[in-house]
């Protein structure tokens, strides 16, 4: 316990990760609430129950691209850590390195988990968002925690560069995020469009909250999308937990 607020207390004291992960996904939630509101006919009804279902659009938005990048949290403290010359420190610890790689991914998924809440409290403080169900967006949050977590714990496994192990997580994220259309519609021939639309986790984890409610109604289809996310978190969590138990270490 006394490491996993370690790590907690480095990620939350430190200004940039601060800045990236709170600040300016909350700044965005603002800038494209203002912009969708200029841009969306006045005589569309966007309020459900008084409140804002655009602007809940926009936070989850935010929220889901942000935390696929939030696996370069961990691999900067496996950097900095355990891949430096200063893991001779830790090494020397009455404690296990396997119960600080532990610590230290729960740390990052527990500090994603409440910036992704701190996301959407903007959009609800501030923007009167809409969020339709509170359950389906909570386990989301949760399973997109831990997938980044594991996912950057297992770059961090190949990859024997901080700065290229982050661009491979960077690139990784974007890569699903362009394609899926967040400036607007791209054309990539029917094929790609359906796999960049439907069956990448970034996909998946939209067409989880479109279909809770935001504005489409299945839950069957939210299920599924969920189920799907949940098994490949758990995939990617038990092959880098085999990896890291033959080779010991990072």
């Amino acid at each position: 316990m006394i490491i996993f607020r370690h790590y907690l207390k480095r990620i939350v004291t430190e200004p940039i990760t601060m800045l990236i992960f709170v600040l300016f996904p909350a700044a965005l939630v603002a800038v494209n609430t203002f912009i969708n509101l200029g841009m969306v006919d006045e005589t569309v009804d966007r309020l459900v129950n008084g409140r804002d279902m655009m602007a809940g659009s926009v936070a989850v938005l935010m929220l889901v691209m942000f935390q696929f990048m939030g696996g370069t949290l961990v691999i900067d403290h496996i950097f900095r850590d355990l891949k430096s010359d200063r893991r001779w420190r830790l090494g020397a610890a009455p404690v296990s390195t396997g119960k600080i790689v532990f610590s230290m991914a729960l740390a990052n998924i527990v500090f994603s988990i409440i910036a992704g809440l701190l996301v959407l409290a903007v959009g609800f403080i501030f923007f009167n968002a809409y969020y339709p169900n509170i359950p389906v967006l909570l386990t989301l949050l949760v399973i997109l925690a831990v997938f980044s977590a594991f996912l950057g714990m297992l770059v961090s496994v190949f990859v024997p560069k901080k700065g290229t192990a982050e661009a491979i997580v960077m690139i990784f994220a974007w890569a699903m995020i362009l394609p899926a259309g967040l400036f607007g519609p791209v054309n990539l021939g029917s094929a790609l469009n359906r796999f960049f639309n439907y069956m990448t986790p970034y996909a998946m984890a939209l067409r989880t909250t479109l279909y809770s409610g935001m504005p489409r109604d299945d839950m069957s289809i939210v299920m599924l999308n969920l189920g799907i996310l949940a098994g490949l978190t758990a995939l990617i969590a038990i092959f880098t937990l085999i990896l890291l138990r033959r080779r010991g270490s990072f």
